[in-house]
């Protein structure tokens, strides 16, 4: 449990910081002046939810419990 919570933690703050870097740098070179701030919040929280799930999803992988053609299944369903 301590490292699912880790590793979200770790997704959630890359999501974000890319979400975040993003935004700048169309607004830096792509010559707007303001952005829409409901679409701003709706594109960071998807980025959150992609940080973390990239980075928990691979924990199927180190379950040594699991053959490797469930792991593979398992990574592949919907959350």
């Amino acid at each position: 449990m301590k490292t699912f919570t880790l590793r979200s933690f770790i997704g959630m703050f890359f999501g974000g910081f890319i979400a975040v870097l993003y935004t700048n740098a169309i607004i830096l070179f792509g010559g707007f002046e303001m952005i829409d701030g409901s679409l701003f919040v709706k594109n960071s929280i998807g980025s959150i939810f992609c940080g973390w799930f990239f980075t928990v999803s691979s924990m199927y992988y180190e379950n040594r419990n699991l053959k490797l053609s469930q792991q593979t299944i398992f990574h592949f369903l919907p959350s």
